[in-house]
């Protein structure tokens, strides 16, 4: 029996997808309650359990000695509290679309509230994607190889593992950004023989006068899924912007009067329903405008022109390379310089053919562009660096996946090497990242071992912080050894005149100066990690030790 090439390749490429599956599988599970749970992990845990950062770190700043068993009890939420306290929560964090958070509190009814059952939670989203992304691809390239790819890419994108091992909204943000494309595509009509199937169906439902017909539903379906996503992250707005664009722009190119009509029409109903729907938490944003403001600040800070640029690069290599940014022997930089310039240069090939693809390039632009356009915008008039944050450019990474999967389901021989490439950098990223933390990820808690293993190889250990770094303790917390004390000072308050040594973490400098000036002793820096940029925030450690002052023996 004769077998042809393209038989073999498709054969090929079914063995390659589960196989880039499981490994995806693998690597999103492997280590899942070992890595630094950040801050930003931790204010997850502390919502769900009904409380706001406010309020923890209002009750840890005493300056009473705790545990770090004591800090953690804040992460896990009473058998019994009620939903109505979690809202409470969520609504003292504006910024924040509550949805991942509420599921995430059903979530710990069912799992408990441990590490590993919380991040799961991300995991099982970040699968879901796998199937989404896949479907969406085919439809959009009408062609099930470029379904396999996309689904193979982001199986193995390190990007996108790493934050499914996240206990934070971005793996939901990816389903709610995936599923309303869909919805969307599926609306508008492009699906192979759907326009068709929509008119036999319409005639028939309108002969009986009792059915819904089949397009409004699938705008309304639309409508559904892009409400869900503006629940799961406020940037979903620029999304739908974009989508509005679309369906305009689309609606101005086509020589069917008929059909731009019933698509905006379609799309105005759905975008009722979105808004009507999402109108609740428009309101909570409305209400508390200045705790947005405030809890944003970070967004607002200055950031060079430069370190921006390396940011917006890193952010679209790093979907498929993912390798420890530090110096090394001259031929390993160059080595890894050429990879990401093949990676990029790939990524440019990609995106250049699939904006000449009819229709799918302008949807494809759709998601790839509002929100880096927009966000650009906004910091280039308040000198910010909101632009420069990688998980907020997760439409942009979703684009380029889909675009890279269409442009290489031609399948040239060429391009099946490229392909083999990708593949290739994805995994080897992907065990490099098994004992390595990414170098975009973890913010300022991600020395946090080596911060730890500092503090437990001393006797008698104790560290004391400013009540800002309550929640950094509390991430913290879970290298350490559970006799170490934590004193986490009001700010009215200075450490208590102590025989023993201690440590200090992220002293500011006045209460260095407060310090030296009552028990003049010896403050001595025994960390600081090394940063990416000018502008990077971090955790530095600080031993003081008084030599004049001994403890009486016991």
């Amino acid at each position: 029996m004769w077998i042809s090439k393209q038989q073999i390749w498709q054969g090929l490429v079914v063995l390659a997808v589960v196989l880039a599956v499981v490994l995806g599988i693998l690597f999103r599970g492997y280590g899942l309650g070992d890595r630094v749970y950040w801050v930003d992990e931790v204010a997850t845990s502390v919502r769900i359990s009904g409380y706001t950062r406010a309020e923890v770190t209002a009750q840890l700043s005493d300056g009473v000695p705790r545990t770090p068993a004591d800090l953690q009890q804040f992460l896990h939420p009473a058998p019994d509290l009620p939903l109505t306290q979690v809202l409470r929560a969520l609504a003292q964090s504006p910024e924040h679309a509550p949805l991942y958070f509420l599921l995430a509190h059903g979530w710990t009814k069912l799992w408990g509230s441990s590490i590993v059952a919380v991040r799961s939670l991300s995991v099982l989203f970040s699968l879901i994607s796998l199937a989404l992304i896949g479907r969406l691809a085919s439809q959009l390239f009408n062609s099930a190889t470029a379904g396999a790819i996309a689904t193979m890419l982001l199986a193995l994108s390190p990007f996108f593992v790493s934050y499914a091992q996240e206990a934070r909204p971005y793996s939901l943000w990816s389903v709610t950004l995936l599923w309303s494309s869909l919805a969307l595509w599926n609306a508008m009509g492009y699906v192979k023989g759907s326009m068709k199937q929509d008119v036999k169906q319409n005639v028939k439902q309108n002969a009986v006068g009792n059915e819904m017909p089949h397009s409004l539903r699938r705008w309304l379906t639309y409508g559904f899924s892009m409400a869900v996503g503006l629940y799961t992250s406020l940037l979903t707005v620029l999304v739908f912007l974009g989508h509005g664009l679309y369906v305009l722009g689309v609606g101005s190119s086509q020589c069917d009067p008929s059909r731009t009509r019933a698509q905006r029409c379609g799309f105005l109903q759905a975008a009722t329903l979105a808004v009507g729907l999402f109108l609740p938490w428009v309101f909570v944003v409305l209400g508390r405008w200045d705790t947005l403001q405030a809890n944003t600040e970070w967004m607002r800070q200055p950031m060079g022109a430069l370190s921006m640029l390396v940011v917006w690069l890193y952010s679209l290599v790093v979907l498929f390379f993912d390798a420890p940014v530090e110096l090394g022997p001259v031929s390993l930089v160059a080595v890894k310089f050429l990879t990401a310039l093949l990676t990029l240069g790939a990524i440019a090939l990609a995106l250049r053919w699939t904006f000449q693809q009819q229709h799918v390039g302008s949807f494809v632009a759709a998601l790839l562009l509002p929100v880096p356009v927009i966000l650009v915008a906004l910091d280039l008039i308040r000198q910010g660096q909101a632009s420069a944050t990688s998980r907020y450019l997760i439409p942009v990474q979703l684009a380029v996946l889909i675009s890279v999967a269409g442009w290489l389901s031609a399948g040239r021989s060429w391009q099946r090497g490229v392909l083999a490439f990708l593949l290739t950098v994805s995994f080897s990223s992907g065990l490099s990242n098994l004992h390595h933390i990414p170098d975009y990820q973890k913010s300022r808690n991600r020395h946090n071992p080596e911060i730890a293993a500092l503090v437990n190889q001393q006797p008698l250990p104790q560290i004391v912080a400013e009540s800002r770094y309550a929640l950094d303790l509390v991430s913290l917390s879970q290298f350490l050894k559970p006799d170490i004390r934590v004193q986490i000072l009001s700010p009215a308050s200075m450490p208590p005149q102590r025989c023993e040594p201690f440590f200090l973490l992220n002293p500011s400098a006045s209460l260095q100066q407060d310090i030296q000036q009552r028990d003049r002793p010896q403050i001595t820096e025994v960390f600081r990690p090394k940063t990416l940029t000018d502008s990077d925030i971090y955790l530095s450690l600080w031993h003081v030790e008084n030599p004049d002052r001994s403890c009486p023996s016991s």
